[in-house]
């Protein structure tokens, strides 16, 4: 004896839903193993680039903190403490021996030694050369930055006697340009016969 129709056709329709429901399942479960892939790629994907950028801000980093560094050195090289070398001295006493007993007045500032420790070895090559620079260092104060350099000048009413101090003060001014100490005089027109050193 067979089911009567209205219960073989409900039985068959949850037959075919259950099917449904089990083709349903199997789907999303691969549907989800896709998509579970896919955001492993993707996370994946992401820390690989979040990685590169990371590498290139540090090497950018690096590259900024070496540029840095070079600066620093170089900064240290040109602040080293300047010195005449012997070889220096030597050449400046044979430059202004000729000019034996001239008069120089040799001025520094007071609130730094390495302008002062320079100073000693100009008095040095004085010293040698005869020139007399009246047994002192005449020491500044200076408001507003420091300067920079090594100038030669003559004093204003020297400037006038150009017989006498011109000869000398060429002399050593050549002297100190050779040396690379000053700049040429026709660097600096504030006055005439005033040396600046470069840097």
């Amino acid at each position: 004896m067979g089911f009567p129709a209205g219960v073989e056709l409900w039985s068959r329709f949850w037959f075919w839903f259950g099917i449904a429901c089990a083709v349903a399942v199997i789907a999303s479960q691969v549907v989800s193993r896709v998509y579970d892939s896919r955001k492993d790629q993707l996370v994946a994907a992401d820390a690989d680039a979040a990685e590169a950028r990371r590498k290139a801000d540090v090497e950018t980093v690096q590259k900024q903190l070496s540029e840095a560094d070079k600066k620093v050195a170089d900064l240290q090289i040109q602040q080293a403490p300047r010195h005449l070398s012997s070889a220096q001295q030597g050449e400046l006493i044979r430059t202004l021996s000729p000019f034996a007993g001239q008069k120089v007045q040799l001025s520094t500032m007071a609130n730094s030694n390495e302008p002062k420790d320079f100073a000693l070895d100009f008095i040095s090559v004085f010293r040698g050369a005869k020139w007399d620079f009246g047994n002192t260092i005449h020491y500044m104060a200076v408001a507003g930055p420091d300067p920079v350099g090594l100038q030669v000048s003559v004093n204003p009413q020297d400037a006038n006697n150009q017989s006498a101090i011109a000869p000398a003060v060429d002399a050593m001014a050549a002297a100190l340009v050779r040396m690379a100490f000053c700049l040429p005089p026709e660097s600096s027109p504030r006055l005439e016969r005033q040396w600046a050193q470069s840097g």
